[in-house]
């Protein structure tokens, strides 16, 4: 394990991080983020009592009062239940009553509570007035306590809160980095990021950790809607961001407007699949591109930085991480390995057998060991013929189309059904373009029907298209 409190007391003077709140750019030092993360913890202490063992959730968007809540709490002995604020009001309160959340910080006495009775804003926890000589517990006592309980959507059914242990969570150090950083983990140049994962996201949490780690200077955007002008505003060498938020920057691109990125050198995606097409508009303008793979449940498995001959693979494993296929599937064995899922023995014991956790993917290896996702083992459809067709491949074929908006490819009457969302003038095109990659395509594989929609397609609150089933 390392200790990532001694990393920002390292830091000292380097500025942690900058953000833009009524008009004014506040900067904080390394050493300010330590004094503050004391406060809050003392904060939280002085509202709820000794915080050890304690589920406290933290619902609101990526903010600098967030990032110092998170360790305060992590450190101080509890576990963070991040929220993702996207889902519905009824499901975040089921889940956090499942979870036995006994208080949550929101950003202002009018944000929604979730029915959990200790509730306390970012004002109560995040005034710092620099005048305690305040210090952490000793955060390292209990390495097998839960540290952070993330919940993951899936495409159906009900979140499953997933336990990462202390010791998960720091077994190594993260390198969700540029490639000359992920090569070198002694380079220590000061590198300017900025955060866009949403910290309710494990990408958010690995940035946070990796970002702090490595000393960087973080813009943390606060307000997913001024983006592009956070961007267009600032200089940046570095970050990490959904598909969503690649395809966004990359229609800049495409208009030629490279200079309203600024100036990034380096991005890269993790989350979810993203095309080809638009990793190749990155390097096309000479943005370096890295691919990190990983789940909720396993942290980071794979990192890819080879944006050449390699660049549709998720990568190489990390360091200390086992990948193997059984059956198909992707299996993971490593120390940053979640512990389960909180008060769900049947989902743990499907999740994780002989050590190794099974991640749903299905994947493929080549003989340099980069390893590929073909699809989701709980998405495949099997025809009565015992064809198996993962719906996944035929829709990076339909978004080849780019008047296809969104699509989803699914079975019905034993043939498969394709749902396309366009604009209605394109869709004798699309049915055109349909009608010949049904030539190039197995019998089997062809789309039987092609079913337009009026709207976009329903997602899930991590924004991934939700699947459908019959």
């Amino acid at each position: 394990m390392y200790d990532l409190i001694k990393e920002i007391l390292a830091r000292k003077e380097r500025i942690a991080y900058r953000y833009v709140r009524d008009g004014k750019e506040i900067t904080v030092t390394f050493e300010q983020y330590y004094k503050n993360i004391c406060e809050c913890y003392h904060n939280l202490t002085e509202r709820l009592g000794d915080i050890n063992g304690k589920h406290i959730a933290v619902a609101m968007n990526n903010c600098y009062e967030y990032l110092v809540a998170m360790p305060a709490i992590i450190f101080g002995g509890g576990a963070i239940l991040p929220v993702n604020i996207l889902e519905s009001v009824e499901t975040i309160s089921i889940i956090l009553k499942k979870a036995d959340t006994c208080a949550i910080v929101i950003k202002d006495s009018e944000s929604e509570s979730y029915g959990i009775p200790n509730v306390l804003t970012a004002k109560d926890i995040c005034t710092f007035t620099g005048q305690g000589d305040w210090e952490l517990p000793n955060y390292e006592e209990n390495p097998d306590r839960i540290a952070l309980m993330i919940h993951t959507s899936g495409t159906t059914g009900r979140p499953k809160g997933v336990m990462e242990l202390y010791k998960n969570l720091f077994y190594r150090k993260k390198h969700d980095l540029p490639k000359e950083y992920i090569l070198d983990p002694a380079k220590d140049d000061p590198l300017n990021t900025i955060l866009t994962f949403p910290l309710y996201h494990q990408v958010g949490v690995c940035c946070w950790l990796s970002w702090v780690t490595r000393g960087c200077t973080t813009f943390i955007n606060e307000n997913p809607g001024d983006i592009l002008n956070d961007f267009k505003n600032n200089k940046f060498d570095f970050t990490l961001a959904t598909p969503a938020v690649m395809k966004l920057l990359g229609k800049r691109l495409k208009r030629g407007k490279v200079d309203e990125l600024g100036g990034i050198k380096s991005i890269g995606s993790a989350g979810a699949p993203i095309q080809k097409d638009i990793i190749d508009l990155f390097l096309e303008n000479g943005i370096s591109y890295v691919q990190i793979y990983g789940l909720t449940e396993t942290g980071e498995i794979t990192y890819n930085y080879d944006d050449g001959d390699h660049v549709t693979s998720v990568g190489l494993p990390i360091e200390d991480t086992k990948v193997c296929l059984i059956d198909g599937e992707i299996c993971v064995d490593s120390g940053t390995n979640c512990a389960g899922y909180y008060k769900n023995e049947q989902a743990t014991d499907e999740l994780i057998r002989d050590g190794w956790i099974h991640t749903g993917d299905l994947g493929a290896i080549d003989d340099e060991g980069y390893i590929y996702i073909v699809g989701r083992k709980k998405n495949l459809i099997i025809l009565s013929g015992g064809e198996n067709v993962s719906p996944e491949e035929i829709e990076e074929s339909l978004y080849a189309n780019e008047a296809i908006k969104e699509c989803r490819v699914f079975e019905q009457d034993d043939k498969i059904y394709a749902e396309i969302f366009a604009n209605e003038s394109d869709h004798d095109e699309i049915r055109d373009f349909v009608t010949e990659l049904n030539k190039k395509l197995p019998i089997f594989k062809r789309i039987y029907r092609v079913v337009f929609s009026e709207t976009d397609l329903e997602k899930t609150a991590a924004g991934k298209i939700r699947r459908k089933y019959n």
